[in-house]
């Protein structure tokens, strides 16, 4: 099934082993919930909000073609567990964590996963997930435990455990805040 451009749902669950094609902005006004082996597939452009919780499973994976930049805004929780949001990727994970040279590279400023205005939400990253492109969540709690980030990370905390990494590229360093102590 194809998601159209500008395409409001109330909310969206996708089956076990299912994918859909999104081919522009999409909003979902409750939950994505992305049982396993789920695919979302975003084709062009676009923003992805969703005003309710973000729950990834398993083996689904939001896959982004390599030089679409793509905007994911979710106004709740997120909970992804084993799940991928970036572009498609060659080789599974190996063991319980991504290794850097398993991992299809992509320009992580093209994709971003922030919060809808500004809640307090908790997004927990683990399992052996692996997010490409910057993740913006000012008042929120993160927490990556064996999983992997490919970018960067503003959050309210961060906490990184069991062999997480945060794959940063130094490209990407403004030379503001705290990337640069003195």
């Amino acid at each position: 099934p194809q998601l159209t451009h500008g395409d409001v749902i109330d909310s969206l669950e996708l089956p076990r082993g299912q994918r859909h094609d999104v081919t522009g902005h999409l909003s979902i006004s409750g939950d994505l919930v992305m049982e396993r082996d789920a695919v979302l597939h975003i084709t062009n452009a676009s923003d992805l909000t969703v005003h309710g919780e973000l729950i990834m499973n398993r083996g689904s994976a939001i896959v982004i073609e390599p030089g679409v930049r793509v905007r994911i805004a979710v106004g709740g929780d997120i909970e992804l567990s084993g799940a991928v949001i970036g572009t498609e990727q060659a080789r599974r994970r190996s063991g319980n964590a991504w290794q850097q040279r398993h991992i299809n590279w992509t320009d992580p400023e093209m994709i971003t996963v922030c919060t809808v205005g500004h809640p307090q939400a908790s997004w927990e990253i683990d399992r052996g997930s692996l997010i490409q492109g910057t993740m913006h969540a000012p008042g929120c709690d993160v927490l990556i435990d064996r999983s992997t980030v490919m970018g960067r990370i503003a959050a309210h905390d961060v906490s990184l455990t069991r062999n997480a990494r945060l794959l940063y590229d130094h490209r990407m360093d403004s030379r503001t805040g705290l990337s640069h102590l003195t």
